[in-house]
């Protein structure tokens, strides 16, 4: 299965490493998204981020948040950059795999980490609001209303 191309939105890929962006730019364009523009920022500093405010429907902090050093500032940036009823989703390491990852001193307190079951527990109510049974049957109503293309 394959995401329609021309059904997904404009995306942007924030980071302040040029080369991650260069990266990420090449990967894109080579498997065929022309909608993902790179965007150099440092998300620690409000008002930086080139974006309008309050035009992002989803903002992600992906296996990032332990080297940012102004946390606050960085969660003001992206809520600048949050649409009303927007949502910041952040994915961060729970422990260290090999060389990878923070030190433990360096990862988010695990209070802040929600269980698996209370993602299920979400997800059926998200479920139960769509009208949709599983998971299953709401892939087959975004092919059927064309938001996905299985070609």
């Amino acid at each position: 299965m394959r995401i329609s191309r021309k059904s997904i939105n404009f995306k942007y890929a924030m980071d302040i490493l040029k080369d991650i962006l260069e990266s990420i730019s090449g990967r894109a364009k080579s498997e065929g998204y022309h909608n993902i523009q790179t965007v150099w920022t440092d998300i620690e500093k409000f008002e930086a981020t080139p974006i309008p405010a309050g035009t992002l429907d989803v903002g992600f902090f992906v296996n990032s948040l332990y080297m940012i050093k102004d946390r606050i500032g960085a969660l003001k940036e992206a809520s600048r950059l949050l649409r009303d009823g927007g949502f910041l989703v952040v994915v961060d390491w729970t422990k260290k795999l090999g060389p990878l990852g923070p030190a433990p001193d360096e990862m988010l307190d695990q209070k802040l980490f929600i269980s698996e079951e209370t993602v299920r527990t979400h997800a059926k109510s998200i479920l139960a609001k769509m009208g949709q049974p599983n998971r299953t049957q709401v892939v087959v109503e975004a092919v059927r209303q064309g938001l996905i293309n299985l070609d």
